[in-house]
């Protein structure tokens, strides 16, 4: 995933089989093109189902190109089934706050392969 612009934020959408792992980055860029150094930054992760919030903090790792997330089957096994919002929230070394990412989401009880 790919956010350019000031704006620093993304809508996707997550779709993860309960019980499996997801891993992807969410790399920043400024107005130029040029990839934002988030490495002396942190991260925090959210998932918000109805009646639940879930926060994946330590699936977030702020490095030099973006904020590197792995959520892994241990953590996605103790997420409820159903839908949810989920947003990324970065705070800068000079303490600015961005909304890095955010969608919406589905945790699935079935994993479908892919066709070939």
């Amino acid at each position: 995933m790919e956010i350019i612009g000031s704006k620093g934020w993304k809508e996707a959408e997550i779709i993860l089989p309960q019980g499996t792992s997801l891993p992807f980055t969410v790399t920043h860029k400024d107005e130029d093109g040029h990839v934002v150094d988030h490495s002396r930054s942190t991260a925090k992760m959210a998932f918000v189902f109805k009646n639940s919030t879930h926060h994946l903090d330590s699936c977030c790792t702020c490095t030099e190109s973006g904020v590197a997330v792995l959520i892994p089957a241990s953590t996605s096994a103790s997420l409820p089934l159903g839908k949810f919002s989920w947003d990324i929230m970065v705070t800068t070394d000079q303490g600015e706050v961005i909304r890095m990412a955010f969608g919406k989401g589905v945790v699935d009880d079935t994993y479908a392969h892919d066709e070939e």
